[in-house]
């Protein structure tokens, strides 16, 4: 708790510091109500709104980081959670972001994103490559959850229109309507735990060289 309420207390101090000299309305982009990015977004507007003079501001529902990202782009005064590999995607204008680079600036890293590849026990997948052929949720449309599942798919060696039926859910709307998928994010989630029971994890040999490559790719 003391360490969620010292990344807050960065956040707050920083966002503060860019935006208090010119007092504003100020929309925070976070995710979908089930994340953590929601949750953290409506108390960073809460705290700003009553400690930094003038400030007024909102924490909007959004799909993810990669939504996040483009209306940062937009030009309308917006803050907004993202992962990394999103982020640098749009700093650099790669992926979703080709030819619209985003000049992106990091206010403060929160907490560490974990990437898990789950299936429901009794189903016969014992590892990533058991995947293909099967229904798998890739993330919500817009989030970095679904950047980094087609990223790990291609390391795989699949093709992810070819060789899975791909659901684009966000974590909520899974429960019950899913049998495999990738989730990142925080331990903290709401819809997560309330899922958890059914699952378990399914990272085996194939999937620990996928995620080898995909990293290498990324260096």
């Amino acid at each position: 708790m003391k360490s969620i309420k010292a990344l807050f207390v960065a956040l707050l101090v920083g966002v503060g510091a860019c935006l208090s000299a010119q007092a504003q309305n100020l929309s925070i982009a976070t995710g979908g109500t089930g994340g953590v990015y929601y949750p953290m977004g409506g108390g960073l507007a809460a705290a700003l709104s009553k400690y930094v003079p003038g400030m007024q501001a909102t924490a909007e529902v959004t799909g993810g980081s990669v939504d996040n990202l483009k209306l940062i782009g937009s030009g309308k005064p917006y803050v907004g959670f993202s992962m990394s590999d999103a982020a640098l995607d749009a700093l650099e204008g790669e992926d979703k972001f080709k030819g619209n680079k985003v000049p992106v600036r990091t206010l403060a890293v929160l907490y560490p994103n974990r990437m898990h590849v789950v299936s429901v026990e009794g189903r016969g997948v014992n590892s990533f490559a058991d995947l293909k052929g099967k229904r798998v949720s890739t993330g919500s449309p817009g989030s970095a959850t679904e950047v980094m599942a087609f990223r790990l798919i291609e390391a795989a060696g699949m093709d992810k229109d070819k060789d899975l039926k791909r659901e684009r859910l966000g974590e909520c709307r899974r429960c019950g309507r899913w049998h495999h998928g990738v989730i990142t994010g925080g331990a903290m989630r709401g819809c997560r735990r309330r899922c958890s029971g059914a699952f378990h994890a399914c990272v085996g040999s194939s999937a620990g060289h996928a995620v080898g490559r995909a990293a290498a790719q990324c260096e």
